[in-house]
Formats: structure tokens, sequence, C-alpha cells
């Protein structure tokens, strides 16, 4: 979010390079690629993806056969579900996000330059002005669903969504109420809830051939809306906010879950599971192996402690010394490799918080409920890189499978630094995860450490995220900030812990001040689906070396047996040195 360039008054058409006016009420759909080729406007979005502008072959997993049909009940439940993201993507199932980015940052399909990639008049982004003088900020083709909406000032617009090709709205409100709490459908707090300053709403939101989100008067200056487009063939119902008793029950049972039962696994328990336990004393420079197991099944939970640590530091230390990895089926360089705290989404020692797939609790256990299938082998260690003997304690619970193992990614996490991307004018993009394959990227945990207070400004909140999936030029996600993308706004310090994103961590003061920043988002409903490949990256704006800031990332993926994960075990010099405590 730019907190220091003022956006362009929302009585005044943005330029003419970026908008389309339209004479009608209806915005026409664009040919996948033309438009972002000319204009520099998010048709890939439009279209759910750019298209595969590379020319790469995609390798997708072939559609059901037989329809399939989604209740309003069904998608609620994927609030919870988390065995779901192994599920290898079907061909044409695609996910993205219309944004008030600003549509200065474009590519220009003739010299294969990005151009004003660093664009930072994020409030201003629209797709167009329609006759009566709504602009309009998101359109998709179904089969889909609105997962998220955040807003970081939603003042007194109102906002209409049309689905289906209605010319009456399934939602007509002020922008502010799908936040606020108090309208129904738009009332459950685990779901729509304002988090340090960030206005969220995860109420699922389907729609069966198309989509449109008008605004009128006094808009918000900044918008999400991340959305998912389903496979061919799939079948959802209409979104209305007089919800059956079906729908209402389903929301409420999410809505309990997540405020209530977090830290233990949504599924529940499951036939045939299998818990095993131990406690480790581990010598510095060894490792112990808690899980070695033959045949197919699922990792379905796992819980650690490090007994003994109450100092602060000494929390810190060990929990970058420690580290964890696992491996499947054999394979001989594993497909998660962290350090322990970080791989647990805490990148600055022992934060107590609960989030839906993982979380640290006040009586020192870390626990992971990420699902992790395998064909034939799985295989965890936990290393001990430090100087001092560590005792933990392991609890991992494995259960078999209940979907073909030939349709399911394999889980990968992999902490790493990150890389800038400067060719082909792309700074100040920094990658934190780039793989091939087929699979779903589904979260971040990320460690910002500022060196220095940088008033006026700007600070690394400046950042969008961008993913590049399947080889698309234009990333199908191009957001407005990085505090934005993370769920909060106007780089507002405090702590939070929610079901789906986190601020464990950030100095007090103003958001220039110095020291660690530990921030989680992970995307369970609003995943990103991948055939072919998926490249992550988050601005690090204007700071394109380590001066003023520094970055540890954390990223979370599924991805087919035999893609491409090139990232591998790091010093324990290269955990450490980046950052001081403070």
């Amino acid at each position: 979010m730019n907190n220091h360039i003022r956006p362009a008054p929302w009585g005044f058409a943005p330029a003419a390079s970026f908008l389309l006016v339209l004479g009608s009420l209806a915005v026409a759909t664009l040919p996948a690629g033309a438009d972002d080729r000319r204009a520099g406007i998010d048709s890939s979005a439009a279209q759910g993806s750019a298209g595969n502008q590379s020319g790469l072959a995609l390798s997708a997993t072939s559609p059901a056969t037989t329809p399939v049909q989604y209740s309003y009940e069904d998608l609620v439940g994927r609030l919870t579900d988390l065995e779901y993201l192994a599920r290898l993507p079907e061909a044409g199932e695609k996910s993205a996000e219309w944004t008030s980015r600003d549509r200065a940052s474009t590519y220009d399909w003739s010299t294969g330059q990005y151009v004003n990639w660093d664009a930072n008049n994020d409030g201003g982004g629209i797709i167009g002005i329609q006759s009566d003088g709504g602009a309009v900020l998101a359109q998709m083709n179904g089969p889909g669903c609105i997962w998220r909406i955040w807003a970081g000032t939603p003042v007194d617009g109102h906002v209409k969504v049309f689905l289906d090709g209605a010319t009456n709205p399934a939602i007509d409100s002020p922008f502010e109420d799908y936040f606020s709490g108090t309208q129904s459908p738009f009332n459950y707090p685990a779901l729509v809830y304002t988090a340090c300053k960030g206005l969220n709403c995860y109420l699922p939101i389907p729609y069966k051939s198309s989509c449109k989100v008008v605004a009128y008067g006094n808009r918000n200056t900044y918008y999400h809306f991340n959305y998912s487009t389903f496979a061919p063939g799939v079948t959802v119902p209409t979104f209305t906010t007089n919800l059956t008793e079906a729908g209402r029950s389903a929301l409420v049972a999410a809505n309990d879950f997540l405020m209530n039962h977090l830290g233990s696994d949504p599924a529940g328990r499951r036939a045939g599971e299998t818990t095993i336990s131990n406690t480790y004393a581990i010598d510095p420079g060894q490792s112990v192996t808690p899980l070695n197991f033959n045949g197919p099944g699922a990792i379905t939970g796992i819980r650690i402690r490090v007994n003994g640590l109450t100092d602060p530091d000494e929390q810190r230390a060990a929990l970058k010394a420690l580290t964890v990895s696992m491996s499947w089926d054999g394979e001989t360089s594993p497909s998660v490799w962290a350090p322990l705290g970080d791989f647990f989404g805490a990148a600055y020692g022992f934060i107590p918080y609960s989030a839906l797939p993982l979380g640290m609790q006040s009586n020192g256990w870390m626990y992971c409920f990420w699902y992790m299938p395998f064909d034939s082998h799985a295989k965890i260690v936990i290393g001990n890189d430090g100087t001092a003997i560590r005792t933990v304690a392991v609890v991992i619970t494995h259960a078999p499978l209940t979907k073909p193992i030939g349709g399911l990614g394999r889980f990968h996490a992999k902490w790493n630094r990150g890389a800038y991307v400067t060719v082909n004018g792309r700074s100040p993009d920094y990658r934190f995860l780039a793989s091939t394959g087929q699979g779903r990227f589904v979260g971040l945990a990320l460690h910002v450490y500022q060196k220095v207070d940088v008033t006026p400004g700007p600070w690394w909140g400046e950042g969008d995220e961008k993913f590049f999936v399947d080889g698309e030029k234009m990333p199908s996600w191009f957001g407005t900030g990085s505090e934005d993308y993370f769920g909060f706004s106007w780089g507002t310090p405090g702590y939070f812990s929610k079901a789906y994103h986190t601020q464990l961590l950030a100095p007090v003061g103003t958001l220039y001040a110095p020291g660690n920043r530990a921030l989680n988002r992970f995307q369970i409903t609003d995943n990103v689906p991948f055939q072919s490949s998926f490249e992550g990256c988050i601005e690090k704006w204007f700071y394109t070396n380590d001066t003023i800031t520094a970055y540890g990332t954390m990223p979370y993926w599924y991805l087919s047996s035999g893609g491409n994960d090139s990232y591998g075990a790091l010093s324990p010099s290269t955990r450490t040195n980046y950052y001081l405590p403070r």
C-alpha cells in the first residue's frame, strides 16, 4: 500500500492508457492476453489466467468425465479443508486477483521488457467506468467463487455484485458493510473482521457463469478480490444473501471451528490413523529420525516441543539451529527443509499464535496440520546445527490415504533468503519461490528485518505480491502492497493472529521503525493452482540490496511427484546473518 503517493481523485477517470471507458453497463470480456499486450489491464485475471504466453506445454490433470456439482455447503467446507489442497488441479482450474494496483506497470510484448514495473499509485486502479458512472472493480467468467475481499479504506462508497448476467445485484451494500460484521451473511467473526486496520472478508461468493463488481460514490481506494475459476464442467450455485438453512449451518460450523478449535485437525480423528511419539536428546551436529515409514499414507499432524527453553534469546537461537526435513517416496533431496521455527510459521523465536495449518501454543508445543500424502515412503529428520544439546518431543500422526495417490501432490516447504529479479526491467521483484511441475501454492511466512528508520518513507510494505502462473508474462496475481497481502493495512504495527494470516511481531512505533517483523499468509480457499510452473515474488520496493531491509522467506506448496524443487539446505550462518535481535 502506498502511504506516500496520493491516489488520483475518484471524481476523475484514470489515465486513458489503462482505462476502458464503457458505453454500456456491460463490460466486454477480452480475449486472453489481448488487452495486456496493448494497455496493461489485467485481461489475464479477467480470464483467470494470462494464458500460456511462454509457449510452455501444459501437463494437466484431465477434467472429470462426469459433471461435478458443488453445493454452497461444499464451498463453505473448503474454509477448513486442508486435505483438499493436496489434490492436483484439474485442467482449466485457475485463480487470480483483481486489485486497485497501478495499471502503469505493463509488459511490452514487442521488446520483452517490463515497463514502469515499480509503479506505486496503487489506490486508483479499476477496469473501467460504466455509462451510469459505476467503476468496475472486478470481472470474471465462471464457474467460480470469490474467496477473499480485502480493503484498506472503504469510506462511504457503495458496491454492487452482479452474478450470472442478472441485472439486479446479488449484493447491494455500502462497501464498509462487507466488513463491519453487522449485516447478514457478512457477520461471521472468524470470516469477516478487521486486523490492524485491514478489512477482511472470507465469505464464499460463488457464481455459475459470470461475476462483475461495480463501485459507486466515494469509492474505496485500495481493494483486492481473490477468486478461483473452476474447471469446465463444474457447477456451483449463484450466491444469494438469503442463504438456505443448510448454508447458514455450514457457515456456523466453519466459524465455530475457526474461532474456537484452531490447534486441532479440522478433519477430526481419521479412520485408521496412527500416532507415534518420542522425546530425543539431540547432540550438536547430530540428527534423529522420528519417522521412517514404508507404505502409502499421509501425515496428518505434527507436534513438536523443544524442552527447557525459557530465555527469548535462547529460543531464537535454538529454533534457527534446529532443522526439519521431510522426504517422500525415496527421494534423495527432501521436499521440506527449514529451520524449525520458520517451518512452524514464526521466524523470530517462539511466538504463540493459532492459525489453521500451523501454530505455536503457550505450553511450548508447535503444531502442523498440512496434509502430506506419500506413495511408498515417508521420512522426517530433526537436525541440530547448534552448539547445545536440545531435548525435543515429537508427536506424529499418519493415516491411510482417502484418495488415489496419482491425483495428489507432495507437500513442499523450503526456507530461503529469496533472490532479486532484475532482468528485463523486473526490479524490484524479489523471488521467494520458483518451481516447475503441477501443483498449488498455499502460503508464505515472511521475516522482514529493517535495519534503519526510514522516515518519511518509502518502506518495505510498498512491495506488491506478483504470482506468475504457467509461464505467463503479466502475473495473474498483482497486489497493492506487502501489508495488504498479509491482510492488514497502512503499515499498522501490532499483533494479530487469524486462521489465514498473522502479524506476530512488529517494532513499536511507526511503520518506518527499524526492527524485526514476522508475518504469515495461508492461502487455503484462495490457493494458486498451476499446471506447469509457479513463480512467486514480492516486491522489495526501492531496496534492491540488503542495506536497508533483509528478508527470510518460507513458502509452502504442493507439487506433483517428479516436479522440480531446486532449493536445498542452508548453513547456520545464512539463517541468522541478515538480522539482529532488536
